[in-house]
């Protein structure tokens, strides 16, 4: 599957073209006079760089790459990065954060890790393109999209690069687990109604709670005090979407951690999208059909 630049000619005759979706900055452009772009990638930032329409050549601080065409390159390094085409192509430039690409990272592995310094070409991938083609898709669209599509199309995003850097993808060298989360993962999970603070969990993983704190904004991107919320909303919502649990929903939130029913319900609704009678009535439903 091909990338291709929509034909929309008031993109073409602008020569450029940004939105934003979600947190993504997408970048579209031609082939300027000087036939290049200069892209300052910041620390807490990567960049995604796609040639349409012709080869690319990306210079960094310390070498030089070529790009084949429709060939996706992550760079994530903190520096200055130029791309150089020729003329009459078009470069689709991706700016993402790095926490949420961890984000993904971490749940595809089913634990912590971070991604690496890389200045790297990635394989491939019908899943990753299809995304790309979306991307494409509403550089060209001259209607403005809903939140929550342009949300959805920024987490499937995510999701598909990250599939791109697993071991089997020959990524294994672009991320590294990082302990202590892990760690402090496995003992939320493990114990999702304990009143786990965080300095108690940084003493159990060996390192200090400003340490444990930084590893799960980087790595997760959330708090830890978000990450045991989610574990427990997600173990109320495996009982209720059963339709086999039959005790009272303010049970199953007090066995999830919830000392109250309201909070848990509002946390619940904002997770899920809906209250948690509504969950267990759809299983029913699908149940006895």
């Amino acid at each position: 599957m091909a990338l291709k630049l929509p034909p929309s000619d008031p993109v073409r005759a602008m020569g450029r073209y940004r939105l934003h979706v979600g947190d993504l900055i997408v970048d579209m452009r031609a082939s300027p006079p000087h036939s290049g772009a200069d892209y300052r990638v910041p620390a807490h930032r990567a960049l995604l760089l796609v040639p349409l329409g012709g080869d690319l050549e990306i210079l960094t601080e310390a070498h030089r790459h070529d790009c084949p065409e429709n060939t996706p390159f992550l760079f994530a390094r903190g520096e200055e990065v130029t791309a150089l085409w020729r003329e009459g192509s078009w470069c689709l430039a991706i700016h993402l954060r790095r926490d949420r690409l961890n984000a993904a990272l971490s749940a595809a592995v089913g634990g912590a890790c971070k991604l690496t310094s890389v200045a790297t070409l990635l394989q491939s991938g019908r899943e990753l393109e299809q995304t790309l083609h979306l991307l494409l898709a509403l550089v060209a669209d001259a209607e403005p999209q809903q939140r929550p599509a342009l949300l959805a199309i920024e987490a499937n995003f995510y999701r598909r690069l990250a599939e791109r850097l697993l071991p089997e993808s020959g990524g294994e060298k672009l991320f590294t687990p990082v302990r202590s989360v892990s760690e402090a993962m496995r003992l939320v999970r493990e114990d999702h109604s304990r009143a786990y603070d965080t300095e108690e969990l940084a003493t159990l993983v060996g390192v200090t709670a400003q340490t444990l704190r930084k590893g799960f904004r980087f790595c997760l991107g959330m708090s830890v005090k978000e990450y045991i919320q989610t574990v427990r909303l997600d173990w109320a919502h495996a009982r209720l979407a059963s339709g086999r649990d039959g005790r009272p929903i303010a049970e199953i939130a007090r066995r999830a951690g919830f000392a109250e029913s309201s909070p848990f319900s509002r946390a619940y609704m904002r997770r899920f999208g809906e209250p948690p009678s509504q969950t267990r009535a759809m299983a029913v439903r699908a149940a006895t059909v």
